[in-house]
């Protein structure tokens, strides 16, 4: 369901997006709340500026398990953004069957 929420975004119009467990900084790391965070920094929300406090994708400073941190990291760059949708089709012809395969948004639809 992250995925597919719009992201949340404070009053200076910069979208926050959770991160990957793999980019989560050591549990020690105090972070700014998402309303003091600087564009392209690492910020801890609370449910302030529309975030969830269900994301759970980072250890607190006592790695509790499971992690319980709620880490996002604020776009860097302008308030306003453009999003475009690129469809691509690949088909591939054997000499006994073709398939098309369709890419949408980045992710992979199977045989059509």
């Amino acid at each position: 369901k992250i995925c597919l929420d719009p992201p949340p975004f404070c009053d200076d119009g910069l979208p926050l997006t959770p991160i990957a467990v793999r980019d989560c900084p050591p549990g020690s790391t105090v972070l700014p709340t998402c309303e003091e965070a600087a564009p392209g920094e690492l910020c801890e929300a609370d449910g302030q500026c529309g975030t969830r406090t269900d994301v759970n994708n980072c250890y607190d400073p006592s790695y509790t398990y499971l992690a319980s941190r709620d880490v996002y990291r604020k776009f860097n760059g302008t308030a306003t953004s453009t999003t475009t949708k690129t469809v691509s089709t690949v088909t591939t012809t054997t000499t006994s069957s073709s398939q098309s395969t369709t890419l949408l948004e980045g992710f992979w639809e199977g045989p059509a």
